[in-house]
């Protein structure tokens, strides 16, 4: 049996400022594209005696078939980042940090994983995925419809949830440069339910596994079960990592009405400093609030995507995509206008439900000053 190794490296964090020449509308329309991107028949293919590997993290293929989903193209630059296993395989994953250990232990009886999965999505960079296509032998023929269906229904259970969290940290990788390329599996285990493991290397803690809990109507999130950072030896500070922001809030002015039914209207300006070249940032947003409209300090619009998950609103609902970098140094101002319920009303008394999620957020370690009017 032929295997194959892909070595995927993760080293410090590096950013340039040159990203693909697109207009920030064209990484948003990006956005759909993955979410709803297709399996394309004709590439099945014989993934028999494939590893990938991870950092605390291996995949390997003993049986099956594989098919890509159809690539994206990038100024000019067609991208296939996105494959579906159908098979037999063992995923092992056993987390560096003693406290990760507990955390694994408490959800699956184990402080490491070897375990067998039955099917599994993988969303990759581009070094992995030409390595792959490049190995990997066709098997002459052709998915039916049953077998696209179920890559298709397998693939929206990680592209449908946590607010498209997982999209976006994939066009990320696609769009931005880094040293290190994201990857993220998620697979069906035969025991364990499924599970989802992701590298990225724009995220402070780059490494992060999640159990998937579902129940059509009731409830469909992802609990994270692990997370740390790239040389995490235990300590709090290292297993959250550096800061990888791209921005640093300094201020928001907000302009806000909430009437006597609970309905909040605001207008609110974030002022900001850039700490890396970005070309997109994200926010989280209460999830009862609807976004009319993003610009910048010249009244220019800014393109968004703007997701909401009943289930699970402890990821980020609010992506912005810029035409252009942000400047490493610069002052930006972004103006969102948003409304929405954040409150209900009880004989007179108001019960304010939205915390701290009523503005756009960036992350949990960002203090700002603010200016409030109502």
């Amino acid at each position: 049996m032929r295997t194959m190794y892909i070595l995927i490296f993760a080293g410090m964090m590096v950013v340039t400022e040159s990203c693909w020449g697109i207009s920030g509308a064209e990484m948003a329309a990006l956005m759909d594209s993955i979410e709803n991107c297709q399996i394309d028949p004709a590439t099945v293919s014989n993934p028999s005696g494939l590893v990938l590997t991870k950092q605390d993290f291996a995949l390997q293929v003993d049986s099956g078939w594989c098919a890509w989903f159809e690539p994206v193209v990038i100024d000019s630059v067609t991208h296939y980042y996105a494959l579906y296993i159908s098979g037999h395989g063992i995923l092992q994953f056993a987390p560096t940090p003693k406290v990760e250990k507990g955390q694994l232990s408490r959800f699956f009886d184990s402080d490491s994983l070897n375990r067998e999965f039955t099917e599994a999505v993988i969303f990759m960079g581009d070094s992995a995925a030409a390595a792959l296509r490049q190995r990997m032998t066709s098997a002459g023929r052709k998915l039916d419809k049953r077998d696209v269906d179920l890559a298709s229904g397998f693939k929206e259970g990680l592209t449908g949830f946590a607010n498209r969290w997982h999209v976006y940290a994939l066009l990320r990788s696609l769009t931005h440069h880094a040293d290190g390329e994201l990857l993220t599996v998620y697979a069906n285990l035969k025991k364990g339910g499924k599970v989802c493991y992701q590298f990225d290397p724009w995220e402070r803690e780059e490494v992060q596994f999640s159990k998937h809990y579902e129940m059509i109507g009731y409830l469909d999130y992802l609990e994270t079960v692990c997370s740390y950072a790239v040389g995490a030896t235990g300590i709090e500070t290292s297993l959250n990592g550096t800061s990888k922001d791209i921005i640093k809030a300094v201020h928001y002015d907000i302009d806000a009405s909430i009437d006597r039914k609970g309905a909040f209207v605001g207008a609110e300006q974030l002022t900001c400093t850039a700490l890396m070249p970005g070309r997109s940032l994200n926010f989280y947003l209460h999830e009862e609030l609807e976004v009319d409209s993003v610009s910048d300090q010249s009244g220019v619009a800014i393109a968004f995507k703007r997701y909401h998950h009943v289930f699970d609103n402890w990821w980020p609902g609010l992506y912005l995509f810029f035409d252009n970098p942000l400047a490493v140094g610069d002052t930006t101002t972004i103006m969102v206008y948003c409304h929405g319920k954040i409150a209900e009303s009880d004989l007179d008394f108001f019960y304010v439900t939205a915390g701290a999620s009523w503005y756009p957020r960036y992350g949990f370690f960002n203090p700002a000053t603010f200016s409030m009017k109502f």
